[in-house]
């Protein structure tokens, strides 16, 4: 596997698929170039389609400007007529106004009609005055006579019975002049109607020279640009994928090889971590110190020599006639405790602990107690041991226990000085 690892690929795309970028580029860029071109058609046809607009809509109103086109000669003879009026309705007002003493005044003027009151009264009260004895103060009479004779000035005021106003065109001026407002507003009206019905027929008559704006080629341009840019949008998308595809392609090779890498780097971790590895060689250097301290523990106890071999198997020689070597499993179970206890003092040693504890010692017979006990006693007398706590089961005190050591019973958790009997 790891041989044709380093030579695969994927399935195999179109020869070019390599160019796809620069294509998918250039579609782009004459993608945009056709954009701009559109935008611009676009921007023709819609001015095109305002103009069809208003002529359609000058086109709708032709019928209502013809009417009103056709109006101006009645117009012109009823302003005529109106005008005429208007210059008699302004001369017959201009001389009902002087022989009513009006020459000089507008009466619709705002104020007028209370000025003329007030003057009335004022020249009545004047009239009064003068022939009334005191106690009117001559100073005002004589201010008010001053202010009435110029008003009478300003508005034309009769001065003498003679120059009275004519009834009879006080009278008919309001109607007068009501019948002018009237004559001028129908001048006025008939002017705008005049200019309307002028400008009704210009209009007309440009609608008469316009023609209609053609479309059709505006239309036909903006469908094949619009085609167009379809077509260039379809390969910039149809190059976009295979570019895509390209480069995925390319990502998984370079991945794959990097996982490949990976895995002919743990291939390679794997062997120097295998057993005949560095493993070994760090086990055997590890393993040294450990043998060593076992051969030394066996001469002690005078127990079999326990041996660990570089692939953690563990051996017992036994000096029974020819040297005899058994793996652990084939050990008995009191052979099997010893070794266990050997293992782990020089485990305990190694580490400078100087503590051992070993549980079920009563497995060995009494023979194998006693090696226990005098092997232990030696390394407390070599000061490799400080304390080691051993558990077993026994129905009576052992005999001439050595002097380092001492024995507690354990009742309910509860550890007290061991009785002779159980």
């Amino acid at each position: 596997g790891k041989d044709k690892a380093a030579k695969w690929v994927p399935e195999s795309l179109p020869p070019e698929s390599d160019k796809a970028a620069a294509r998918h580029s250039n579609a782009l860029e004459k993608r945009n170039e056709v954009d701009a071109e559109l935008a611009k058609a676009n921007q023709e046809l819609g001015a095109l389609n305002a103009e069809v607009r208003r002529y359609n809509d000058a086109a709708g109103k032709a019928t209502e400007l013809a009417e009103h086109a056709g109006r101006i000669d009645r117009i012109k003879a009823k302003l005529a007529t109106d005008e005429a009026q208007l210059a008699e309705w302004q001369q017959k007002v201009t001389d009902t106004r002087a022989k009513a003493g009006k020459a000089q005044v507008d009466p619709t003027a705002p104020g007028e009609f209370l000025l003329r009151g007030l003057a009335a009264v004022t020249d009545e009260f004047l009239v009064v005055a003068r022939d009334y004895p005191e106690p009117f103060n001559a100073d005002l009479i004589n201010r008010a006579e001053a202010h009435m004779v110029e008003y009478k000035r300003l508005h034309g005021w009769p001065h003498s019975s003679k120059d009275q106003a004519d009834p009879e065109a006080v009278a008919a001026l309001p109607d007068y002049e009501n019948a002018l407002r009237l004559s001028e507003s129908a001048v006025t009206n008939g002017r705008r109607d005049l200019e309307a019905a002028q400008q009704a027929a210009e209009q007309l008559e440009a609608i008469g020279k316009s023609e209609k704006p053609d479309t059709e080629a505006a239309q036909a341009l903006v469908a094949d640009l619009t085609a167009k840019r379809a077509s260039w949008q379809a390969d910039a998308d149809k190059y976009r994928d295979i570019a895509d595809k390209h480069a995925r392609r390319e990502a998984l090779i370079e991945q794959a090889g990097k996982h490949h890498q990976d895995v002919i780097d743990w291939t390679d971790i794997a062997d120097k971590l295998a057993p005949d590895g560095i493993p070994a060689t760090l086990l055997t250097e590890a393993l040294w110190p450990i043998n060593d301290r076992l051969a030394q523990s066996a001469i002690v106890s005078e127990w079999p020599r326990v041996t660990i071999d570089d692939d953690m198997t563990i051996y017992a020689s036994f000096r029974e006639g020819n040297q005899q070597q058994r793996p652990y499993a084939l050990l008995s179970e009191s052979e099997k405790w010893r070794a266990d206890a050997m293992i782990a003092e020089a485990i305990s040693h190694l580490a400078g602990v100087k503590l051992l504890v070993l549980d079920r010692f009563d497995v060995l017979d009494l023979d194998g107690r006693s090696d226990l006990l005098f092997w232990l006693e030696d390394l407390a007398a070599q000061g490799e041991i400080e304390t080691a706590l051993i558990f077993g089961t026994l129905k009576g005190l052992p005999a001439q226990l050595p002097a380092a050591v001492g024995a507690y019973w354990i009742d309910n958790g509860i550890a007290g000085q061991l009785e002779q009997a159980a």
